[in-house]
């Protein structure tokens, strides 16, 4: 007969799914597992001999008040928690009386008696017992309490008979865990984790796992107790990649629970299994598991009721799990027929992992967007900094901006950024970036010479700089993601703060990006190693079809500080057409914020840039076919490029223009091939050296970075007018400029002895006076 607690609905604990992120576990509904009655008590004394008495007559405090429900056969199911408030209510309305605390001495002396079970009740008791432990850890009130020497120990001889109990026992004696007991472990192990020492968590973790891999009540268990199993062995800190039993486990719930997804799948057990997969690092294959749940959503068998949190686990965990994109685009599909429904009732949290997701497999839905953004904006008080950095970041990805994503910026403008980890702070930066290269792409193919104005967007972009400048280079502020993110937005640091920024204004902020870009030139040699390992054949192919001879494979930009797939090369070209291939178009076909981004990165670090649409190359059926593509791509580079500079330039005040103006004018125009532009003469060369003393490497740096708001020629001019005759570099013969473009090689470096900088610079379009 089941209990009460079977029509109990599943609560969520606002746990949830941000990436990268520590994350809540469900709590398990209380739960009523009747102490085994075959124990003779050694304390009661003043009971008849013989009589049996169970653990639970000893101490009724050990577990809650059931009595009602003590002469039913009661199942355990382990149920998600929600927030305090939303708990508090659920068990007002369904429980009759509150639920008594767990009483530690009376749990440590339960675990003495445990020597003296036979060993089938010794493996019954000793899940009880930790269940009852981790009960009493995850109260509110004992998050941050330290457990007695005693109790630690009382715990650790449980997780020691539980892995012996795990790992084998003697030939006939019936003491296997059950797959209910095997769960209620898994999640006792996520909650005990912060109260026990780390090597003992480890180890009874990898019993756990190794016997459940074995079990063959695993193998008929259902969709609850692989989802509390998996759960709590990943919130536990469990990672398929150094446990071949936890991806063994992830291998058999794919195979097994296709099958039972109508047979009574919750959706909080849909929800979080999956969700356990994706946060234990699975690179297996669900895509099956996947298409059996999409199926059952859409014939209504599953998730009909499902609560927000529930729907926002599943869309996270789907898009997070290797190569299941188009299962990831068809949830998300679904759940825009229940949007309506559903988004109301999203916090923060949920809805930036929804649209964060959404922005991973590039599943783009105006409706969709619009109702997560209002929802958003309408919660983004109750949002901390990474809610608000996923949220801005994804609808970046996915080039959606509307008046909620201004509202959104403006409230980080005003937030306290102090608490924003750095992540977050460089996220937010980064999507500033692309917002940028999406109103360029905008512009251009309407052709429109100005961009719009966006100063909500601006004073974002802005406060976070100074942010950083605040920030520094502390130790363990930044690593290599962020330095190279940071180098990205920071090209773009002028134009994206509309002016109000620029590297002069805040030096803690020149030198921070003058380390990200001396990181960024270190990493290259990886990704060209990693492009050089890349399958670009029918690329090259189409392009040598094309008639472009010279391609070379995985290039670096002259400047070091980017790599490209393919490098067309020619007459007339100085720094070559970089090709790309993305899949991070619109499924429509569309521009992303991703897409536009690296089109603004091959400008700034080549002549003129291809980015291939993959999905749409790959349909290409022919050899002839694919060169045509290319051909016509190739040939729209070169004017696409020089309308994106020259709206750029318009703009005024952005170091990649101000480059282009000086050193990399657009090959066109110095060939004279783009009609109604005249060919431009190309000057001759000269190399110097300029002295460093009295010149901080910060400000070298920053002239690096093409920070054009300070005047980088009246700096230099000193320097080149104070040489005297028989100097170190020597003297400089007629050079009274009245102006000049100066572009700094990179690795420069100060030789100590003479207080010069070793590395020459190059002074291209020099303008005698």
């Amino acid at each position: 007969m089941r209990s009460l607690l079977h029509s109990r609905p599943g609560f969520s604990n606002r746990c949830g799914l941000r990436p990268g992120s520590p994350l809540h576990s469900p709590a398990p509904r209380t739960c009523l597992l009747p102490w085994l009655p075959s124990i003779p008590s050694r304390t009661l004394r003043a009971l008849a001999h013989g009589e049996r008495h169970s653990l639970l007559a000893c101490w009724p405090h050990l577990l809650p008040a059931f009595t009602a429900a003590m002469g039913q056969h009661c199942k355990c199911h382990l149920l998600p928690a929600t927030n305090l408030a939303s708990n508090t209510q659920a068990l007002r309305q369904y429980d009759p009386a509150p639920r008594p605390k767990q009483d530690l001495k009376e749990l440590v002396s339960a675990v003495q008696e445990l020597p003296f079970l036979n060993s089938s009740s010794q493996v019954e008791q000793t899940s009880q017992l930790l269940w009852c432990f981790a009960d009493w850890a995850k109260q509110p009130e004992n998050r941050r309490a330290r457990m007695t020497q005693a109790q630690c120990h009382a715990v650790l001889d449980l997780l020691q008979r539980m892995a012996g109990g795990a790992g084998g026992v003697k030939a006939g004696e019936p003491t296997h865990y059950t797959a209910k007991q095997l769960s209620l472990s898994a999640w006792s192990l996520s909650k005990l984790k912060p109260h026990l020492p780390a090597a003992a968590v480890t180890s009874a973790c990898t019993a756990l796992a190794r016997h459940s891999a074995t079990s063959e009540a695993m193998k008929r268990a259902g969709w609850r107790d692989w989802s509390n199993l998996l759960h709590g062995l990943a919130t536990a800190g469990m990672q398929c990649s150094s446990s071949p039993d936890l991806t063994r486990l992830c291998d058999q719930a794919v195979q097994l629970l296709p099958k039972r997804v109508a047979r009574g799948a919750d959706s909080q057990s849909i929800s979080m299994k999956l969700w356990a997969m994706a946060k234990s690092g699975y690179t297996g294959s669900a895509q099956l598991l996947l298409q059996s749940v999409t199926a059952a959503i859409s014939q209504g068998e599953v998730m009909r009721d499902a609560k927000p949190q529930a729907w926002a686990n599943l869309i996270w965990a789907t898009s997070k799990l290797p190569g299941c994109r188009e299962e990831a685009r068809q949830l998300l599909s679904l759940f825009a027929i229940r949007a309506q429904a559903v988004v109301p009732g999203l916090e923060a949290q949920s809805i930036s992992n929804i649209l964060y997701a959404m922005s991973l497999v590039m599943w783009h839905h105006e409706e969709v967007c619009k109702q997560l953004t209002e929802r958003a904006a309408q919660t983004q008080q109750a949002a901390n900094g990474q809610d608000l950095a996923n949220s801005l970041y994804a609808l970046a990805r996915l080039a959606y901006l509307d008046s909620s994503v201004r509202s959104l910026a403006a409230g980080v403008a005003k937030a306290d950024l102090a608490a924003f980890t750095t992540q977050a702070i460089v996220n937010l930066l980064y999507a500033r970036s692309m917002f940028h290269a999406l109103s360029i792409h905008q512009a251009v193919s309407s052709g429109h010479s100005q961009l719009a104005s966006e100063p909500h967007l601006n004073s974002m972009a802005a406060a976070l700089w100074r942010e950083c400048g605040r920030r520094g280079q502390g130790e363990g502020q930044w690593n290599d993601m962020t330095y190279t993110q940071l180098y990205k937005a920071s090209q773009w640091l002028h134009a994206c703060t509309g002016g109000q920024t620029t590297l002069a204004t805040i030096p803690a902020v020149r030198e921070l990006v003058a380390k990200a870009a001396a990181h960024q030139t270190s990493i290259m040699g990886a990704l060209q190693a990693a492009l050089q390992q890349s399958d670009n054949s029918r690329l090259f192919q189409a392009l040598t079809a094309a008639g472009y001879n010279k391609v070379q494979q995985a290039a670096l930009s002259q400047d070091g500080t980017g790599c490209t797939q393919l490098l067309v090369q020619g007459p007339g070209l100085t720094r070559g057409i970089s090709v790309d291939q993305s899949p991070n178009f619109l499924p429509d076909g569309r521009v992303s914020g991703v897409v536009a981004h690296a089109k603004l990165q091959q400008l700034t670090q080549f002549d003129a840039g291809v980015l291939v649409n993959k999905a749409v190359f790959d349909q290409l059926g022919s050899d002839s076919e694919r060169a045509a593509f290319m051909r016509d791509q190739v040939r729209a580079s070169l004017p696409e490029a020089e309308a994106w500079r020259q709206l750029l330039l318009a703009e005024g005040g952005h170091a990649a223009q101000a480059k282009s103006a000086g050193k990399s004018v657009l090959p066109s125009q110095r060939a004279g091939q783009a009609p109604g532009l005249l060919p431009r003469p190309v000057r001759p060369r000269v190399d110097m050296c300029l002295p460093a003393r009295g010149m901080p490497q910060p400000a070298i740096a920053g002239w690096l970075l093409g920070d054009w708001s300070i005047d980088w020629w009246d700096v230099c001019r000193c320097y080149i007018s104070s040489w005297q005759p028989g100097s170190p570099c020597g003297q400089p013969a007629g050079l009274g400029a009245k102006a000049m473009s100066l572009v700094i090689g990179r690795g420069s470096s100060s030789n100590q002895g003479h207080g010069w900088y070793s590395q020459k610079l190059c002074l291209h379009d020099v303008m005698l006076a």
